[in-house]
Order: structure tokens, then C-alpha cells, then sequence
């Protein structure tokens, strides 16, 4: 091929009748620039899933569970070449009619649940099914498990296990803005007891929120928590919101308060819009709109007045935190844009601020915060943050799709993928993966002028993300989790979950084998490889002699204060082979003293440490892997002076859906109630 090349680029050069005779794609290709870049709109031709199906299969035997929105089970990409359905489950938790397809946990769990010869039938017949009428659901089961090929051999837009099973869990309710926390703890214990082996399945949760306090102690992150140490693989999305400026952190003193500035830009939509933000540790919080009009509220009351066009609202019933919210409805009834101010007093008392959700349509800007006590990093959402589940971030496998485009960090992290750690210090994400552009399947319920629905119900936008009539383009970390519980699941085809040790060999077969740090904020442990992945799980664990060069240690904090112990350290132990280290022991030290010991364990360890060392030292942890040194990290150590006006120093190395505490949308309905009264 390179010499027929070469022979018509000669005659090219040497003949004006030679280029009116060849291919037009060609001639092309030798024009500038040359051979352009082909798109990878598939997922699993984005993560190289076809190089690696002769030797691991296409995930015969495995089952992906996707807890989403619903699924369309008419989509083709759905079906098997006999047209045939691929879901082996299909359950409601919205309706909850009994289907008689599983008495004893539809019984027990109050849903509808619909068995694969079910489905089938109603396929034939046309009779009706769960659908996804948002559209989050289908995409996210295609790019897992999807085949556009209606044959034997996967088509040009398969996802990256295309013969996997899928079990569908629709947990969005049609009155809800997003998924509430019992509904997806629910749906996650479903997917286990429905599959005939959990050991091969693994749930897909590409969803996410901010309400919480980001350290794994909300009851969703436990509940998921438990059952990821009972050996249930749980892939979850980190989030969306990259570097944008959503948390907000400091000390509020008796005569100096806290005031956090939040920017809201002028809303596009006629409809019900609002920000909405949660104060945690804070009981005396006040609201000043841009135009000086101020709202306080007692503990456990909620308070609301009028601004402008719009209201205000504190929601102080909740003991764990303060809600707060601008909004508005109605084309008489607009949000004021501009900038209102969270003052927050208190006696020494920490707090958190975040932006836990915004309505405004299609705005020109997104709402951010402002002030000395905004934060970088820590935009991981919940559960993500939960330390058991594989929290995955996104990167970029095609940055353009006609008039869209994605930008990548300089790390190769997409800059809308959510930064680390977590509150508590914790690495998150663990690794990252391509998360767009990729043709996913299009829900035929989609309504395109639904505002809720997976393109805001905007016609425009759906027109630019169509690749063909029945799929569109879409990126998010939902699409990166989807790769993974792919990967996952091609793993899981060839051997049962074990999931220390897949979640560690995940972390210590990336991109980043080489790279000088073990984990980084933006890109954890580095870019998912599927092949090094699942080569890393058939072979034996060594313990040959440690590489020095190849392994590495990293902390989760550049910047910590006094007595700090929101910090771990993260090490990645690899061997002379290349090939990750099991067994020994890491040894972490500074000025000669031991801070902590961790287990090396399939080349990973992983330890807590307290700084303590006053303000304005450099601390220097330096890391011993069975008596090598692999590498030091060092964080520098500030004085907390956020009451006096000096941002908190603190450092680290929306998913489509937002995830809802039961009942958060009390607060929003009885905000717009008291608004239509008012007028």
C-alpha cells in the first residue's frame, strides 16, 4: 500500500491527468493537510476494546447493570442479530405494578419488573414498555454494551462490550429533577439480586450531585460503600464540573463573617429556574441579593422573600446544613442576574459551601462562586467520592464533531472532568477514560422540546449532536464510566470480580506506568488500558525486585494547614518486569520519623497521614517500598487566615443528572407556591 501511495504521489507530481484519475479520497489524503485524523466515534474503537476481543472476548457471560433514566429496549443497538433484546432485566422503580416476572422482589422492593422473554414479547407486539424519555439512560447502556451491527460481528459505533448482558434499572422519576439517594441505593442492591452471578456483574451509576459533605459519610456513599466491600463492582462517574468554581471553604469568626459571592448569569428559560446551594457547619447564614434586599433564617424554619422579579429562600430545617436558593418562574417573574452574597457568621465554626444545582436554560455562562474562600479541585460528586467504588474521570478521544468542540487539560484530562481529592483527602478519581465524542444511541421517547431531558429541549442542539437518525454525540464522565464498566465487564467475561484487586490493577496498568507521580487531581491514576488491564488480571502476582524509576509517590495535597489530616498518600510499587508489585510494606517518613506503614498490594498502597508541623514549613514525605526508596512529596503547610480576608489554603495533586436527597425538592416546590400567592 505504501508503494502504490508513493507511485501515485509521483504521478501526481510528474502528470496534471494523473490526479483527475484517482480516488477523490485520495487525492485528498495527498492535499494539506495529509491523511487527516479519522473520527472515533466509537467507544470501544476510542479505547482500542477490538484489539483486545480475540484474546479476551466480547463479555459472553458478564452483565453490566446501568441505574440510569431508563432505556429504549426498541433501539437496535439494544437487540442481538435476531432482533432479539439483550436486557435480561428491565425494571421500574417509577411504576411499580406487579409484572408477576419476579413476585419475591417485586414484592419486596415495590417495583415492576420485566424478564427478558417480557420484553421480547411486547417487542413483537408493540405493546409498551418503560422507555427513557430523558434519553441519559440509552446513551450510557450503547457506549457500555451497545452494537450497532445487527450481526455477528460488531459494527463501526459498537460499545465496548457488545455481547454483554445489561440489566436496566429506569430509577428517575417523572415528578423529579434527578435521582433520589434511597431510589439508587435500591436500584444498586437490584441489580445484584436479580443477576444469577454478581461476581460477573457490575453496576453502572453515571450519576452525581453535590449534596453532602463529600467525605463519604452521606448515607448513599455508606450503603454503596457496604456493598463494594461485600465484593459488588460499582463504577461511578466522578462529575462535570472540571474547574469551574462550585465549593466554597473557611472559618467564619465573631466580627469577621464569611461572605461568598455567588455569580448567577441571566437566565435563558421562562420556566421554573433557580440556584441552589447547601451550607454545611454553618447555622447563621443570611442571603443579600444585588440589590441589598436580605434574608435570614431561624434554625429549623425556612424563610423566603421576594427580590425583584425573583425570591430568596434559607432552608434551615436540615441540622447537617443550610439551603439556600435564588430562583424565579414565569415571564413576569425572571431572575435578576448579578451577584448575591452568602454572609456567613459563626464562633470559629469550618464550613463548606456548594452549588449543588442550577436551572436557568441555556444561559451564556454558568453560576460560579466567588471570594477568598473558593477552592480549586475537589469537584468530585457524590457517591463518587466513596472510597470503595472506581471513581472514573474523563479524557478526550475526539475533540470535534462539525461545529463542537472539547478541550483537554495539559494532562490530556478533559478540562469539564471533575478535579480530586475528596474532602477528606481521598484519591479521587481513581483513573480516568474517553469520555467523548462518541455516537451513543438516541432514545426514540426523547422528546426533543422537553427542558429536561438529555439536551435541555433544545431542537438546535439535538441537530447538531445527530450522527444518523437514531444516534447523537455525547461526552461527560457518565460516558468515561460507561468505557470502564465496559472494560469491566470484558474483564469480568474472562474471570470473577475481585475487586481489591482489580480496582488496585486498574490503577497500576494505566498510561501512566512511567509517569513521576502515582496519582494527580485531574487525572488519578492516569488514562485507562484496557489490554494492560485485562492482561494484568490473568497473570500471576510477583514480587520481584522493586524499579525504583517506574514506581512513584504522590500525596493528595500540595497545601494542607496545621495539624492536617485531610492528606493521604498514594504509591504505585512496580517491578524490574514492569509489571505491579504484591506484598511488602510501604514506609512512609519525614525528618526520619515514620508517619504511617501500608500493605503493597498488587502494586498499590495507600495511607492517611497527619502534617504536623507549624505554618510556613515545607514537609518532605519520603516513601520506602519493602526497603527501596520510590520517591518523596511535598506539601507545604499555611496558617488559616480566611476570617481575616486570605483565601484558605488548600491544594490537590455534573454528571447529566444530579443525585437528590429524599425529598430536596420540598423546598424548591413550596419556594415557587409561595411565589404564585405572592402575586
Amino acid at each position: 500500500m505504501v508503494v502504490r501511495i508513493a507511485v501515485v504521489a509521483l504521478l501526481v507530481l510528474l502528470s496534471g491527468t494523473a490526479r483527475a484519475q484517482m480516488p477523490p479520497r485520495l487525492a485528498r489524503a495527498l492535499a494539506s493537510p495529509r491523511y487527516p485524523r479519522q473520527p472515533l466515534l466509537s467507544p470501544a474503537g476510542a479505547v482500542g476494546a477490538p484489539l483486545v476481543w480475540a484474546r479476551h472476548g466480547l463479555g459472553e457471560g458478564a452483565t453490566i447493570c446501568v441505574i440510569d433514566t431508563g432505556v429504549d429496549p426498541r433501539h437496535r443497538d439494544l437487540r442481538d442479530a435476531d432482533g432479539h433484546t439483550r436486557i435480561e432485566w428491565l425494571v421500574d422503580l417509577e411504576r411499580a405494578t406487579p409484572t408477576g416476572d419476579h413476585l419475591e422482589l417485586e414484592a419486596r422492593y415495590g417495583v415492576a419488573i420485566h424478564a427478558r422473554a417480557t420484553i421480547d414479547a411486547a417487542l413483537a407486539a408493540g405493546t409498551p414498555l418503560p422507555g427513557d424519555r430523558h434519553g441519559h439512560g440509552t446513551a450510557i447502556a450503547s457506549i457500555a454494551a451497545g452494537d450497532d451491527s445487527g450481526g455477528d460481528t460488531p459494527g463501526p459505533l459498537a460499545g465496548v462490550a457488545p455481547r454483554a448482558s445489561l440489566i436496566v434499572v429506569r430509577t428517575l422519576r417523572a415528578d423529579a429533577a434527578g435521582f433520589e439517594d434511597d431510589d439508587v441505593v435500591r436500584a444498586t442492591e437490584l441489580c445484584f439480586a436479580l443477576t444469577d452471578d454478581p461476581a460477573r456483574t457490575v453496576a453502572l451509576l453515571a450519576l452525581g450531585g453535590h449534596d453532602g459533605a463529600h467525605d463519604a459519610s452521606e448515607p448513599l456513599s455508606r450503603a454503596l460503600g457496604a456493598m463494594a466491600r461485600e465484593g459488588r463492582a460499582l463504577v461511578v462517574a466522578a462529575g462535570n464540573d472540571g474547574d469551574r468554581a462550585i465549593h466554597a471553604t473557611g472559618r467564619a469568626l465573631p466580627g469577621a463573617p464569611a461572605r461568598v459571592t455567588l455569580h448567577v448569569p441571566t437566565p435563558r428559560t421562562t420556566d421554573a429556574h433557580w440556584v441552589a446551594m447547601v451550607v454545611r457547619g454553618a447555622r447563621d447564614v443570611s442571603w443579600v441579593a444585588p440589590n441589598g434586599t436580605s434574608l435570614r433564617a431561624r434554625e429549623g424554619e425556612i424563610a423566603m422573600t421576594g427580590h425583584e422579579s425573583g425570591y430568596l429562600l434559607l432552608d434551615a430545617r436540615d441540622a447537617g446544613a443550610m439551603r439556600a436558593v435564588v430562583g424565579g418562574g414565569g415571564a413576569d417573574a425572571m431572575l435578576h442576574a448579578g451577584d448575591y452574597e452568602l454572609v456567613i457568621e459563626g464562633r470559629d465554626v469550618p464550613f463548606d459551601a456548594w452549588i449543588v444545582e442550577a436551572r436557568l436554560g441555556a444561559t451564556l455562562g454558568t453560576a460560579t462562586l466567588d471570594g477568598v474562600h473558593v477552592v480549586p479541585g475537589e469537584s468530585v460528586t457524590i457517591p463518587a467520592t466513596t472510597p470503595e467504588v472506581i471513581a472514573v474521570g474523563a479524557s478526550i478521544s475526539h475533540a470535534e464533531h462539525g461545529a463542537l468542540a472539547l478541550q483537554a487539560r495539559d494532562d490530556g484530562s478533559a478540562t469539564f472532568s471533575a478535579r480530586g481529592p475528596s474532602s477528606a483527602g481521598r484519591p479521587r478519581p481513581d483513573v480516568i477514560a474517553p469520555g467523548g465524542f462518541f455516537a451513543a444511541a438516541l432514545s426514540s421517547d426523547l422528546e426533543p422540546d422537553d427542558p429536561w431531558n438529555l439536551i435541555g429541549g433544545s431542537r438546535p442542539v439535538l441537530d447538531r449532536r445527530r450522527v444518523d437518525e437514531t444516534h447523537l454525540v455525547l461526552e461527560g464522565s457518565s460516558a468515561a464510566a460507561a468505557v470502564v464498566a465496559g472494560a469491566y465487564a470484558l474483564a469480568l467475561a474472562t474471570s470473577p470480580a475481585d475487586l481489591e484487586r482489580d480496582r488496585a490493577l486498574l490503577a497500576t496498568t494505566t498510561d501512566a506506568t512511567d509517569a513521576t507521580d502515582a496519582w494527580t487531581d485531574t487525572r488519578g491514576a492516569g488514562v485507562l488500558r484496557v489490554d494492560r488491564w485485562l492482561d494484568a488480571r490473568l497473570a500471576p502476582d510477583v514480587a520481584r525486585a522493586i524499579d525504583p524509576e517506574r514506581s512513584a509517590l504522590s500525596l493528595t495535597r500540595t497545601l494542607a494547614l496545621p495539624r492536617a489530616t485531610d492528606v493521604h498518600a498514594i504509591a504505585r510499587v512496580i517491578d524490574v518486569d514492569g509489571a505491579p508489585v504484591h506484598g511488602g510494606e510501604l514506609v512512609l517518613r519525614t525528618n526520619g520519623r515514620v508517619l504511617a506503614r501500608a500493605a503493597i498490594a498488587h502494586g498499590r498502597a495507600e495511607a492517611p497521614i497527619t502534617i504536623d508541623a507549624p505554618a510556613g514549613e515545607r514537609v518532605v514525605i519520603e516513601g520506602e517500598a519493602s526497603g527501596i526508596a520510590i520517591g518523596a512529596s511535598a506539601i507545604d503547610v499555611r496558617v488559616d487566615e480566611s476570617a481575616r480576608g486570605i483565601a484558605v489554603p488548600r491544594g490537590g495533586a455534573h454528571c447529566a443528572i444530579g443525585a437528590r436527597r429524599e425529598g430536596s425538592l420540598v423546598w424548591i416546590v413550596i419556594a415557587l407556591a409561595l411565589l404564585a400567592r405572592r402575586r
